[in-house]
C-alpha cells in the first residue's frame, strides 16, 4: 500500500501505511500476550492474511498500529510510548472502521475489563458496550 505523508502532529511527519511480516518482531515485543515464537507466528499470520494499519514515522518505523484477528475483530492496538497522546490510535481505529465497513464487514473489539483506556477510546469513537456479550478465553497447556 503506498499511502502519501500528511502531517499529523506539529513536528513528526508520520505516513500512514499497512504493517508487512517485517514488522512482526516489533507488534510481537510490544504485544500484552506476545513475546514467544508461537505469539510471532500469530502476529505474522495476522499481518499476512488479513488487513493492518500502521503510522511510519520518517526512517519508516511503525510507531502506532491496529490489527485484525482471525476473527476479524479489531485488536492488538498499540502505540509506542513515546508516541502516545497524539491521536494517533483513535485515527488508526477509525481508518480501520472505515476499510472494514467499506468490505461490509461488522466493526468490534473486544476490551479487558481494566483497560479503561481503551475502553474510553473506543466509547470516544461511537462503539457501544455489549453487557449481555462476555468472552472468556481459556487456555490448556498455558504458560
Amino acid at each position: 500500500m503506498n499511502c502519501p505523508r500528511f502531517l499529523l502532529h506539529r513536528t513528526t511527519e508520520l505516513s500512514l501505511s499497512q504493517l508487512c511480516p517485517c514488522h512482526a518482531e516489533l507488534v510481537n515485543k510490544n504485544w500484552k500476550y506476545g513475546g514467544d515464537r508461537n505469539s510471532y507466528n500469530s502476529v505474522v499470520s495476522y499481518i499476512s492474511h488479513h488487513p493492518s494499519f500502521c503510522l511510519l514515522d520518517e526512517s519508516g518505523k511503525p510507531v502506532s498500529w491496529v490489527l485484525l484477528y482471525r476473527h476479524s475483530a479489531l485488536g492488538l492496538l498499540y502505540t509506542l510510548p513515546e508516541h502516545r497522546r497524539k491521536g494517533y490510535a483513535k485515527l488508526l481505529v477509525k481508518v480501520m472502521s472505515k476499510h472494514l465497513l467499506s468490505q461490509g464487514y461488522p466493526v468490534y473489539c473486544f476490551i479487558e475489563e481494566e483497560n479503561k483506556i481503551s475502553y474510553q477510546l473506543f466509547s470516544s469513537l461511537g462503539f457501544n458496550h455489549k453487557p449481555d456479550y462476555r468472552a472468556v478465553w481459556l487456555d490448556l497447556n498455558s504458560r
